[in-house]
């Protein structure tokens, strides 16, 4: 089978990360990890604009490292949501992301609603800003023109809901 990159995005606290290493388990397909929480949690301090370029340019080679495999990979985020965190956050561009997020596309994103309960982390934000940035979501996906899904519920059903895309989307590519 070939490469097919399966993305999961979401605004914070949607159960991206959990979801991604669920599904990769469950398929036994591998996964990329979100480089930014690494990448955050070592610098000491808060993150600057040209820091998202650096991790936005992490996670594309991290991925494309996943397509040499010739198989399909989950992505726990990819340049979509750097682009989404520059534009809301400095209202700015980012060169690399603006260059590479259209031929880095997902062949299927999996949008995280945001109906699981909030929880705090030293690296969220936006507690209260959940549905504006799931909006922001939708509005780049409608206009990339792309493959989604929208992922609710919380627990194995949330899993259950998110199995049954990814398999539907495998069987009829």
């Amino acid at each position: 089978m070939a490469s097919v990159k399966i993305c999961i995005i979401g605004p914070e606290s949607t159960g991206k990360s959990t979801l991604t290493k669920e599904l990769s388990k469950h398929f036994g397909f591998p996964l990329v990890n979100e480089i930014s929480r690494q990448y955050l949690e070592d610098l000491g301090r808060k993150h600057s604009f040209e820091d998202l370029e650096s991790m936005a340019i992490a996670q594309a080679n991290a991925e494309k490292e996943c397509t040499i495999l010739s198989k399909p990979f989950f992505c726990d985020t990819d340049l979509l949501t750097y682009k989404i965190w520059a534009q809301d956050k400095f209202d700015k561009e980012i060169t690399f992301v603006e260059q590479n997020y259209e031929q880095n596309k997902a062949n299927l994103y999996l949008l995280c609603y945001p109906d699981l309960e909030w929880h705090p982390d030293p690296l969220r934000e936006d507690e209260h800003r959940l549905m504006v940035i799931y909006q922001f979501y939708i509005d780049h996906l409608e206009h990339m023109d792309v493959p989604y899904r929208v992922i609710k519920g919380t627990g194995d059903v949330r899993l259950k809901n998110a199995t049954q895309v990814v398999s539907e989307f495998l069987s009829s590519n």
